[in-house]
C-alpha cells in the first residue's frame, strides 16, 4: 500500500498524463455539446468527433463501417415449387385456410370451384416465367380464360432478382375466369383426361412454343401437380375418376416427353444421313455443288460442304458399305412425310453404352421396326439406327418422317419432322387469343 502512495507522489509525469487525459475528456465533452447544439449535427457526426479527439497526434481516423442491411426474405420462400410432390398431411395442414370446405361445397357451381382452385393454386405455389407460360397455355387449351391482366403466379427471384418478393395478391380477385362448365352446349363437354392427353400429346409438340428439354421435363410435372391438387382439395369429386385418368396421362408423359426430345435430337443418325447423301434424299447432291458458287477453290468447297453435312463422300461410303450391297441402283420408292409408330427393335433391349451420345466405333447397328400409324394391316418397314439413338426410344413412339427404298429392298430414313409420344392423336384445334 505504501509503495502505491510513494509511486503517485514521486512520479509527476503520471500526474501530467492524467491531467492531459482529463483535459482531452473535457475537450470531447465540449465538442459533443457543440455538435448537439448545431441543428445539422447527426449521431454519426457526434461519434466521429469522439473518435477524432481521442486519437494520438498524427494518426488518421478510420472511416466508419457501414452496417450491412439484412436481406429481405422473399414472401415466396416458404411456398412449394409448382408440380412438387408434397405430403398430403403438409398440404392439408399448412396450405389452405379454414373456409375451404365451404369454398368447394358441391352446392357451388363447378365453374366457381375450379376458378377458385386455379387462383389459389397459383397464389400458393412458386412459378418461374417458363412454368407460368406452360400452365397458362394448358389452361387456355382447356377453355379457361387467362387474359393479359390475369395473375401470372407469384413473382420469384428467378424472374426478377431482388424484386422477387413482389407478391401479386390477385388470387383473391378472380384473375382466371371459368365459364359455366355445365351449361348445355352440344359442342362442349367436360373431360380432364382428354384435355391432358391432347395438350401433352399434340398441342405441346405441334405448336412449336416449347423447345427446351427443361420444358419437356417440366410440363407433365406441372399438369400432374395441378390435377393432384384438385383431388386433394376435393374441388370436383364428381369428376375424380376422370381427373385420375388425366393424372395417369401426365405420369406417362413424364417419361415419354423428354425421351421424344432426346430422340428427335439424335435422329436420323450417321448411317441414314450417309444413305441420303449417296442414294437420294435431302442431302443428295450436296457434295456435287459447283465450287464457283461459293467463291472458293475445289478443296475448300468440298471441305466446307462436308463439314456442313457431317461427313465426306468417302466417309459416307465407308459407313454404308457393311450393310448396303454394291449392286444397289439407288432410291426407287419413297413414302413422303408419313406417320409411323415404333413396333419393335432387334435386338429388343438397348445396348449399354458408357456415353449414349457417342457413336460406337464397332459397326453394330440396331434394326428399328416401323409400322404405319393407325393401320393395323401395315407391313413392317425395317431401318437401321446406331445404338446410341435407341437409348430413349420405346415401342409405341410415333415418328413423322420420310422413308426411302433402295433397289435391293433396303429402307432408310430421310427427313424427320416430328417425334411424338405414344398417346399422340391427330387432332386439329381452333386457335385462341393469348391476350
Amino acid at each position: 500500500m505504501n509503495g502505491g502512495v510513494e509511486g503517485s507522489s514521486e512520479n509527476p509525469s503520471n500526474v501530467e498524463v492524467a491531467t492531459d487525459k482529463g483535459l482531452q475528456s473535457d475537450g470531447v465533452e465540449n465538442k459533443v455539446e457543440e455538435l448537439k447544439a448545431n441543428q445539422e449535427a447527426t449521431p454519426s457526426d457526434i461519434e466521429a468527433s469522439k473518435d477524432t479527439e481521442t486519437l494520438p497526434e498524427g494518426e488518421i481516423p478510420e472511416a466508419p463501417k457501414k452496417k450491412k442491411k439484412k436481406k429481405k426474405k422473399s414472401k415466396t420462400a416458404h411456398l412449394p415449387d409448382v408440380g412438387s410432390d408434397l405430403a398430403l398431411e403438409k398440404l392439408e395442414l399448412n396450405e389452405e385456410p379454414s373456409d375451404e370446405e365451404a369454398t368447394y361445397a358441391l352446392t357451388r357451381p363447378l365453374a366457381e370451384r375450379v376458378e377458385f382452385a386455379i387462383n389459389r393454386y397459383r397464389k400458393n405455389h412458386k412459378f418461374t416465367a417458363s412454368q407460368k407460360y406452360i400452365f397458362d397455355d394448358y389452361l387456355r387449351f382447356g377453355g379457361i380464360d387467362v387474359g393479359q391482366k390475369a395473375f401470372q403466379g407469384r413473382t420469384t427471384a428467378a424472374d426478377h432478382g431482388d424484386v422477387g418478393d413482389e407478391d401479386l395478391e390477385a388470387a383473391q380477385a378472380g384473375n382466371v375466369r371459368v365459364d359455366d362448365l355445365e351449361a348445355e352446349d352440344e359442342d362442349r363437354y367436360i373431360s380432364f383426361e382428354e384435355v391432358a392427353r391432347l395438350w401433352l400429346g399434340n398441342r405441346f409438340f405441334l405448336e412449336s412454343k416449347f423447345i427446351s428439354l427443361e420444358q419437356f421435363e417440366q410440363a407433365p410435372k406441372i399438369i400432374k401437380g395441378f390435377l393432384r391438387y384438385l383431388i386433394i382439395r376435393h374441388v370436383a369429386p364428381e369428376y375424380e375418376q376422370d381427373i385420375r385418368k388425366a393424372m395417369a396421362v401426365a405420369e406417362r408423359a413424364q417419361m415419354e416427353l423428354p425421351a421424344c426430345k432426346k430422340t428427335a435430337y439424335r435422329l436420323p443418325g450417321k448411317f441414314n444421313k450417309a444413305c441420303s447423301l449417296l442414294y437420294g434424299g435431302d442431302l443428295h447432291g450436296l457434295l456435287d455443288i459447283n465450287p464457283s458458287w461459293l467463291g472458293e477453290s475445289d478443296t475448300n468447297s468440298a471441305f466446307s460442304v462436308a463439314a456442313f453435312v457431317g461427313m465426306s463422300e468417302e466417309e459416307a461410303k465407308d459407313t454404308v458399305k457393311p450393310y448396303v450391297p454394291e449392286e444397289n441402283m439407288g432410291c426407287i420408292e419413297s413414302i413422303e412425310a408419313a406417320t409411323f409408330r415404333v413396333a419393335g427393335f432387334d435386338p429388343p433391349e438397348p445396348i449399354n453404352l458408357e456415353n449414349a451420345d457417342t457413336v460406337p466405333k464397332a459397326p453394330s447397328m440396331i434394326q428399328l421396326k416401323l409400322k404405319q400409324w393407325q393401320k393395323d394391316t401395315s407391313p413392317n418397314y425395317d431401318v437401321l439406327i446406331e445404338p446410341y439413338i435407341r437409348q430413349d426410344m420405346y415401342e409405341g413412339m410415333v415418328l413423322n418422317l420420310t422413308l426411302r427404298k433402295l433397289s435391293t429392298g433396303f429402307w432408310y430414313m430421310d427427313r424427320i419432322t416430328q417425334v411424338l409420344p405414344s398417346f399422340y392423336e391427330d387432332e386439329e384445334f381452333e386457335e385462341f387469343d393469348e391476350e
